[in-house]
């Protein structure tokens, strides 16, 4: 696919050949700012939330630098398309770390469109992008194929919500396409059935989506980060800690992932990893997740795994699970990132 684009950008044989003899590239990165979006006074406070995976980006510049690559900042997917002839035509590949902020599959806009001109980039496809950020379908999905996962249920309006329909408290209220713990602060674990109503009905008000509802697991939370094309292994374990201690009855607000009050604990060595990794790797295998995922879990003091969610695009930035088990690992970050990149060139014939 990568030789047809080649021709058609006006590459000759003999720098086609070049590239294929020189492990350096030409990597185009998009990613979204606040800026790239329009503040509205009836957005919520937190609605750029999502936009701190941006920060990473000059982590995962100078990465790619220090690699020997070439990089060039696209920006976002309206900048991508505004240069898309200048872009196509002038890198090797796409490595995309944008959010976008409109639509229930707003990941997955910008490799839709690299995907209908034949560039190739880094990370999942449209497909698993847009299933994966909807945490209903993905628990179904889950479900489906036996992965265990907190009870829920998911309120398009209100008239769903009726005394009966939540039967087990406590419980958390989560949007239900939303991401880095975007709608979720302090009143969002739940204890009765008035407490759920006064909260549903403030985030379909104020976030217009659908909300998750779900059974508050007590216990430890888990990032468990992936890498590969339908692997057979994770990258590790991480338990999320606040204040150097476990979550417990606690949980990670948007405040608290917004301010980055959170640190981490590796290597685990605990009796329920061989059960979470499982769930795990069936959960990116599943989905057709590519090069690098994240699948969050929560574990009960008993050790038994629930899953809560996948992302496809994590933040990668050195202040992540995935560069704290490198570290812990002897492996510097860019070659963290550099293994990435590698799982997304083997996809393509450069």
């Amino acid at each position: 696919m990568v030789k047809d684009r080649k021709r058609k950008t006006g590459r000759t044989v003999e720098q086609t050949i070049r590239r294929q003899m020189d492990d350096a590239l030409t990597i185009g990165i998009t990613f979204d700012t606040r800026d790239d979006f329009k503040f509205n006074p009836d957005d919520p406070w937190d609605w750029d939330a999502e936009f701190q995976v941006s920060m990473a980006i000059d982590d995962i510049v100078r990465a790619l630098e220090d690699l020997g690559h070439q990089t060039t900042l696209i920006g976002s997917g309206r900048k991508l398309i505004d240069n898309f002839s200048k872009h196509e035509n002038e890198v090797d590949i796409i490595f995309n770390i944008a959010e976008g902020k409109f639509g229930r599959s707003r990941e997955s806009q910008i490799p839709a469109l690299l995907e209908m001109a034949g560039i190739p980039y880094v990370g999942s496809d449209a497909y698993a992008l847009s299933v994966s950020l909807n945490k209903w379908h993905t628990k179904i999905i889950g479900k489906t194929y036996g992965v265990r996962t907190p009870e829920f249920a998911v309120v398009e309006n209100i008239d769903f919500l009726k005394s009966g329909n939540i039967q087990k408290y406590p419980v958390i209220a989560k949007l239900c396409y939303g991401g880095s713990s975007m709608g979720i602060d302090e009143d969002s674990k739940i204890y009765d059935f008035t407490q759920l109503q006064k909260r549903v009905k403030y985030m379909l008000r104020t976030y217009d989506q659908p909300v998750l509802v779900e059974e508050f697991i007590t216990g430890t939370e888990v990032d468990i980060p992936i890498m590969g094309n339908m692997p057979d292994k994770i990258f590790g374990i991480v338990a999320i800690s606040l204040d150097d201690k476990d979550m417990g009855d606690r949980y990670l607000t948007s405040k608290i992932v917004y301010d980055d009050r959170y640190s981490f604990q590796y290597p685990m060595n605990a009796d329920f990893e061989p059960e979470a990794t499982q769930m795990a790797l069936n959960m990116y295998n599943i989905l057709g997740c590519r090069d690098f995922g994240r699948v969050d879990m929560r574990i009960t003091p008993d050790g038994i795994p629930y899953f809560l969610e996948i992302n496809p695009y994590p933040y990668l930035g050195k202040h992540s699970s995935f560069n704290y088990v490198a570290e812990k690992n002897g492996m510097a970050y860019k070659d963290m990132i550099g293994i990435i990149l590698k799982n997304a060139v083997a996809r393509y014939d450069f």
